[in-house]
């Protein structure tokens, strides 16, 4: 099966929440994880626990750049 990749816009506790359940199945690939807070406590804990997840507060204007 082809692992599917998925950017979380929104880093509150519904995204965060979101983040550790795609992170801990191995048919996902989180790509991006944005909030709108550069000090944002999901930003934070996605930073200190999945530093291979890129993290920005560019909104969905930083999906449509990295998107490859």
């Amino acid at each position: 099966m082809t692992k599917k990749r998925v950017a979380i816009i929104g880093s509150g506790n519904i995204g965060t929440d979101l983040l550790v359940k795609f992170m801990s199945n191995e048919n996902f690939i989180v790509h991006s994880f944005i909030g709108h807070n550069k000090d944002s406590k999901g930003l934070l804990f996605c930073n200190d626990h999945y530093p291979d997840v890129n993290t920005s507060v560019e909104s969905i204007d930083f999906v449509k750049i990295k998107r490859n």
